[in-house]
């Protein structure tokens, strides 16, 4: 509905377009220290506040739902807040959301099974399919064998639960050029 209220202004000339999602950072507590993320992180998790109440998320979440009727939950990491299942059930069943997506590093992902049915989308941030370059980002090999791990169970409750899954990576110079290493440069 946004979508094409948005392309009629643009016709027009407007510049004042009606959001199409809010994101909502759920925490800010991380239970990684990812190399590329400075907002958040284990190391400053004595730095960053609590998650809202659960009643002050949920009013929270009842005023977002006047502006828009998709949301994705992020973090920090969001499976860390304390409330994390019942907040999005109130969005799915009371606030009616249309779309709710949840990114996440998936390290947790075991610990919640009841979310898995409330998502539209879950999003797993992913460093790199290969466990070894994990570790040059400081990161435990095991982490990454985790996290691919969890991963591949969340694939197969796609079609169960009704969620699509997603994998979201951050491209840093030191993986692009593994990942460009043999390859030919493009030609014109």
């Amino acid at each position: 509905m946004f979508y094409f209220r948005n392309l009629a202004k643009i016709s027009l000339g407007q510049r004042d377009l009606y959001p199409r999602m809010a994101i909502y950072y759920v925490t800010t507590r991380c239970n990684f220290n990812c190399a590329y993320c400075e907002d958040f992180g284990a190391r400053r998790n004595a730095l960053q506040p609590e998650a809202l109440a659960l009643a002050d998320a949920r009013r929270l979440l009842k005023i977002i739902r006047t502006g828009v009727d998709a949301l994705w939950l992020t973090g920090g990491e969001p499976l860390l807040a304390p409330h994390l299942a019942d907040l999005l059930a109130y969005a799915r069943r009371e606030a009616k959301f249309r779309s709710l997506s949840l990114i996440s590093n998936g390290s947790l992902l075991p610990l919640h099974p009841e979310i898995l049915p409330l998502l539209d989308r879950l999003i797993v941030s992913l460093d790199s399919l290969d466990p070894a370059v994990w570790s040059a980002l400081d990161m435990p090999i095991g982490y990454a064998d985790n996290i691919l791990d969890n991963i591949r169970v969340a694939a197969r409750q796609q079609k169960k639960h009704g969620f699509q899954l997603m994998l979201n990576t951050v491209i840093t110079p030191a993986g692009l050029w593994r990942m460009t290493r043999g390859l030919r440069p493009w030609t014109r």
